[in-house]
Formats: structure tokens, C-alpha cells, sequence
């Protein structure tokens, strides 16, 4: 796991893993709500929540920065629905380094 971050009302949590995936987990239910994966082929190695939770920002090793919906804590039918709640966008190295912590 590279981090793991409380969503701002500290009922979820984000975790960003070598393994290529994200998942957010409901505290008070000790349950994974959902899972998403790099779209690249490195690993995830930031995710936060924005301020309202609703969206979770990751970073790969690829420099690829991606917003996911929290809404798709059901299991995905199509990749047309991931596509609806997905935006990506490519980081230069230097851009990739003012995002990330230290």
C-alpha cells in the first residue's frame, strides 16, 4: 500500500497500492465499497478524496492522473459506465512532482 487517506467526514478511507488498483472502504462496516485500477500498468501511488468525498484523484507511476466517481461502489456492468465516470489526463514528470507530497 502506498497511502491510505480518510474522505473529509472519516467514513471512508482510499487506499493506493502497488498492485495497480484503489479501493475505498466504509469504516463503520468494515467493507470495500469499490475498486478501480491504473489505467496504465504501474501502480497507484497517491489517492485522496476531494473535499466534498464524492471523487477520488489517483496518480500512477506513469505520471497519469485520473478522477474516479465514489458513486461506483456497485460492481461495473460495461466499460461504458467507467467511461461516464472517469476523466484522465497525462502529467509530465515535473507536473507529476508538484502534486505529490515530499
Amino acid at each position: 500500500m502506498n497511502t491510505a487517506v480518510f474522505n473529509p467526514a472519516g467514513t471512508e478511507v482510499v487506499a493506493a497500492s502497488d498492485d495497480g488498483t484503489g479501493r475505498v472502504w466504509s469504516i463503520s462496516r468494515a467493507k470495500q465499497l469499490t475498486t478501480f485500477g491504473a489505467p496504465g500498468n504501474g501502480s497507484i501511488i497517491y489517492s485522496t478524496f476531494n473535499r466534498s468525498g464524492t471523487k477520488v484523484p489517483t496518480c500512477d507511476e506513469d505520471g497519469l492522473a485520473t478522477l474516479w466517481s465514489t458513486q461506483l461502489a456497485t460492481p461495473v456492468s460495461s466499460l461504458e459506465t467507467i467511461a461516464r465516470h472517469r476523466t484522465s489526463v497525462g502529467l509530465t514528470s515535473g507536473q507529476l512532482s508538484s502534486y505529490l507530497p515530499g
